[in-house]
């Protein structure tokens, strides 16, 4: 047994590492990017939920081609045009359906395409480069036509691997001037040193074992985005086919994979995030902090796989193409 009177401190030093030490060890959101309302009173009491899952839509991907009553390419190419952070032309030529599943092909090839297929050529795009321009890698990202909110989505896959792929399953809005997203999962590099924000050597090995799922919402109506994301080591997802899922409901978002549940998110609080409020706990005239990154609107789902550009870019030593995402059923459950 320690004797800890021989390491005596000053008692407001004591209080402050107490308090740090209870901090960390609360399940609180720890990340700077995550944003709460300023505490505001219910006007009325939740209500969990109890009845049975019924099922809404699903593709189990039997025909020999992707429904497009069902499915529609995403409506831009990626890239500059959109400030995001990969480089693939998105095409249906890239997706195939059969025996059951849907494949998903990540290819090293060089095309001319339209960035935006409405406008012409020419046209100068937002990052003043014209329309039409040069993709050196080809991929797929689709989406529904319908929309959905809360329940329960429901993958299962195999993901690539390498270096720069970047396979996911989303939920997403752009409705009204501001958008929100759900990453029920996402896979992307993992590097050594990883406390060195640039630094560190790829790990592929922890590239296909870490999911990341987040949450984003453009709290400022300006376009940006704030997140709050979180890292789970779980097995090599590139082997065999596993199960993803996401349970959203009015008062939480939690996150399963192969049936365990990594990671549960809940939009109210109260002491700082520490408590946290199911939909039992909500009680009229009790005020309450609101996650800002939980949607409260309908959204399209979307799977598909895209190549990272920058240093993420893929390598000859590490990614090899053609790749493939393959998808044997995505389904959605309403209560």
């Amino acid at each position: 047994m320690y004797h800890y009177q021989k390491y005596l401190v000053p008692g407001f030093f004591r209080c402050s590492v107490l308090l740090v030490f209870i901090f960390l060890l609360s399940p609180i959101e720890l990340n700077a990017q995550c944003d709460y309302s300023k505490p505001t009173r219910a006007t009325e009491n939740g209500a969990c939920d109890e009845n049975e899952w019924v099922l809404v839509f699903e593709d189990n991907f039997d025909g020999n081609t992707l429904d497009l009553n069902k499915w529609e390419i995403q409506p831009h190419s990626q890239g500059a045009v959109t400030g995001a952070a990969n480089q693939e032309y998105n095409s249906l030529d890239n997706v195939s359906v059969s025996e059951g599943i849907m494949k998903v092909e990540l290819r090293k090839e060089t095309v001319q395409r339209k960035a935006v297929n409405w406008h012409p050529k020419d046209k100068l795009l937002s990052d003043s480069l014209p329309n039409l321009r040069t993709y050196h890698y080809t991929a797929a990202v689709i989406w529904t036509h319908k929309q959905f909110m809360f329940g329960k989505y429901e993958i299962s896959c195999t993901i690539p691997k390498g270096k720069g792929v970047w396979p996911a399953f989303w939920m997403f809005t752009g409705d009204n001037g501001i958008w929100n997203e759900i990453d029920v999962f996402e896979f992307g590099n993992v590097y050594g040193l990883k406390f060195l924000r640039w630094g560190g050597r790829y790990k592929p090995e922890k590239s296909v074992r870490r999911v990341r799922t987040n949450a984003h919402y453009d709290f400022g109506k300006d376009g940006g985005h704030d997140n709050c994301p979180r890292h789970k080591d779980m097995t090599d997802i590139s082997v065999g086919l596993h199960t993803f899922e996401l349970i959203w409901t009015p008062f939480t978002m939690e996150w399963i994979v192969d049936g365990v549940s990594i990671r549960k998110k809940y939009k109210y609080t109260k002491f700082w995030g520490i408590k946290k409020i199911d939909c039992d706990d909500y009680q009229a005239g009790k005020k309450y902090r609101a996650d800002m990154a939980f949607p409260m609107e309908e959204m399209n789902i979307i799977v598909g796989s895209g190549v990272r550009s920058g240093r993420h870019a893929p390598d000859s030593a590490s990614a090899t193409f053609p790749c493939t995402m393959q998808v044997d059923y995505i389904r959605y459950y309403k209560r």
